[in-house]
């Protein structure tokens, strides 16, 4: 399988990415579940065409992400939409060559499941 790779976005000016404890509560700007207070998760700041932006992402977003990062050669993203950016990439993947990539849906799959049930748990 052979990939074609052009993000159409502009990298970020400035950019730091950490795992971080919370010392309060959060929201996930992928998922929009709340993040507890003692709980891991990426504390990301950037500034992308001169606005700065935050995110605090759940561990189960990051594991994710970094899932479909791996299995994909050229996964293209956006924070806020990387949930989505991740079902396209898999789907499209799944057209090119579903029998080369079954495992990376069963996977993907099984990521999404542990992310729905701890967004249920946290609720």
């Amino acid at each position: 399988m052979t990939y074609d790779c052009s993000c159409d976005y502009d990298p970020p000016s400035v950019f730091s990415s950490k795992m971080v404890k919370a010392r309060k509560q959060h929201r996930c700007d992928e998922c929009r579940r709340r993040i507890s207070a003692g709980e891991r998760y990426s504390y990301v700041f950037g500034v992308w065409d001169g606005y700065a932006n935050s995110f605090h992402i759940c561990a189960n977003c990051e594991e994710i992400r970094s899932f479909v990062s791996i299995n994909i050669p050229c996964f293209c993203w956006a924070y806020g939409n990387m949930l989505e950016d991740a079902r396209e990439a898999v789907e499209a993947a799944y057209m090119r060559a579903r029998d080369e990539v079954r495992g990376l849906a069963f996977g993907y799959g099984r990521l999404l499941v542990k992310a729905e049930r701890a967004k249920r748990a946290a609720a």
